[in-house]
């Protein structure tokens, strides 16, 4: 259901030197609206549909995917399969969508055509393959497995061969993102009791530790030019977007929403807007999230892109 108006008022913040400061109300536009709790969206490279998953409250009965312009005006279901269906993602061309299913028994990862014809499965093995994460230059596929017992990082290639692990923390790594240039992954790990987020080289070398905090943070998203990481956390309780640097540094609240949480953040090809999941839940993780409404809006960044990159 609309939550309200299909434009609502958003507090945006900014954290500089320490010192918060609030900017004049930016409108949050909804373009989703229905009983599901829609997740996971994912901006197209060519801009013009988001796709995501969408699952029934309570309970769970399955998840299938689909595409919403960006303007909201139409949402296409691209998969009808009584298993779920999760996590889509594009490739490059915007022709070809990605997901994790649950159609073979075990979570595996499929490609299909962005209409959501022509499903052909990319892995084969005992254990769950899941979140997908195309590499810019469309050559390989970064996804989430515990195949080898814990969860890590894997890539192989766009057609599903020479998978190889990329991470081996002994904890729980995954929700990978590749940079715009292709050359680091973004991902999260729980090696540290709690979630934080990770760069590494994208052949697996060179991890680096970008968070600290005691809170858990996860969903890393590169912003198109590289320059900036948003990502969720659980340090403050109304949920808002939070972004860094890619070294870590100056992490900032990029926008929030008052009584609302905001989930799985995805930026436009443009860099100047991004579609969230958005609802309330009370503060919790997306791990603990409770199953109830949650839609998808998208927020106009031009003012904090401005403020972010000031000297």
């Amino acid at each position: 259901m609309m939550r309200g108006h299909a434009v609502m008022t958003v507090l945006l913040t900014f954290l500089s030197a320490g010192v918060a400061s609030t900017r004049e109300p930016s409108p949050m536009r909804q373009i989703t609206s229905n009983e599901l709790v829609d997740r996971a969206p994912q901006w197209s490279p060519d801009g013009t549909r988001i796709a995501f998953y969408g699952d029934y409250p309570d309970p769970i009965v399955r998840g299938d995917i689909y595409a919403v312009t960006v303007n909201g005006a139409t949402v296409t279901r691209l998969t009808d399969h009584p298993a779920e269906d999760e996590y889509p993602t594009w490739s490059p061309d915007s022709t070809k969508i990605a997901l994790s299913t649950k159609r073979d028994g075990d979570y595996e990862i499929y490609v299909m055509n962005a209409d959501g014809s022509e499903p052909v499965r990319l892995t084969y093995d005992d254990g769950w393959d899941s979140a997908p994460a195309w590499s810019p230059d469309g050559e390989r596929i970064a996804f989430s497995s515990d195949r080898d017992g814990d969860w890590n990082v894997y890539a192989m290639a766009a057609d599903g061969s020479a998978a190889m692990r990329l991470t081996e923390s002994g904890g729980s790594d995954g929700s990978c993102a590749w940079s715009p240039d292709g050359v680091r992954i973004a991902f999260v790990t729980y090696r540290h009791g709690h979630g934080d987020i990770y760069i590494m080289d994208a052949d697996g070398a060179n991890e680096v530790r970008l968070t600290t905090h005691e809170a858990t943070d996860y969903a890393p998203c590169w912003s198109p030019d590289g320059s900036k990481i948003a990502f969720n956390s659980t340090r403050d309780d109304d949920g808002p977007i939070y972004v860094m640097n890619p070294d870590g540094s100056n992490v900032a609240v990029l926008a929030r929403v008052s009584g609302e949480r905001l989930i799985n953040v995805t930026w436009s090809p443009t860099g100047r807007q991004i579609a969230v999941m958005w609802g309330r839940d009370g503060g919790q993780s997306q791990e603990d999230m409770p199953m109830m409404d949650y839609e998808l809006g998208i927020l106009d960044l031009s003012a904090i892109l401005l403020e972010l990159s000031a000297p």
